[in-house]
């Protein structure tokens, strides 16, 4: 591990959101918000809520009961669904599609808020700490598509490096950190939707977390390293 000092302040999200019932992998991830969430739960929601699964082969979004652990509800999703991630109110679920949409689901009813178009091949995801707004990686065109999360509409395309990957955003919500596969990271001024820094990492940097305090983003990269910048 290798550490690099860095004077933009950071801080932690990108697996956060993951429930930890369920193991990521490239093809089905999970985001699990509250039945207590700002958004309506429906009558029937159990014990321990919902987990919501992007089903890459049945192109959906499956529900699942965390209590009961069975899957009582499957949300259209067409063209690939490949990640998904909560609001930090646990009241939004924001799911990308390899077709180049995202899909934004209101929690506990599991009704399709807005369909959005965004880049060729978006990623990941990862919200602001207020749940306003959303980052979403768009590997296909080396941007990064900011969302409002009221309105459902792209506000912003941000050009960052080559195969951008995986987005952290700090817990203050002034930036939001992306790694891209070839050239390390972009950071984002989420006020200005600009890049305001390029940090050099090894290669193939694939993911980045950032820590509670502040103070280190963790890159890892497709060669088995982890850097702290």
């Amino acid at each position: 591990m290798r550490r690099l000092g860095l004077g933009i302040p950071a801080a932690i999200i990108t697996a956060a959101l993951l429930h930890s019932g369920c193991s990521a992998s490239s093809k089905r991830q999970t985001a699990t918000p509250s039945s207590t969430g700002t958004a309506a739960p429906s009558p029937t929601a159990p014990a321990g809520g919902f987990a919501y699964v992007a089903d890459n082969a049945s192109g959906a979004i499956s529900v699942v009961a965390v209590g009961r652990r069975d899957v009582v509800a499957a949300v259209p999703a067409a063209g690939g669904p490949y990640w998904a991630v909560a609001s930090p109110d646990r009241s939004r679920i924001l799911v990308t599609r390899t077709v180049g949409r995202v899909s934004i689901v209101q929690a506990g009813t599991h009704s399709i808020l807005f369909d959005v178009a965004v880049g060729p091949n978006p990623n990941y995801a990862a919200f602001t700490p207020d749940g306003s707004q959303a980052f979403v990686s768009n590997t296909g065109s080396a941007s990064v598509s900011v969302l409002d999360i009221a309105s459902g509409a792209v506000v912003a395309t941000v050009p960052v490096g080559p195969n951008p990957w995986a987005i952290a955003v700090t817990p203050n919500g002034s930036y939001a950190y992306v790694a891209c596969v070839n050239t390390g990271v972009s950071v984002i001024g989420t006020s200005t939707r600009t890049v305001v820094a390029t940090v050099t990492t090894g290669s193939s940097a694939y993911w980045v977390a950032i820590d509670p305090a502040g103070s280190f983003a963790y890159v890892a990269d497709g060669f088995g390293t982890c850097q702290r910048v």
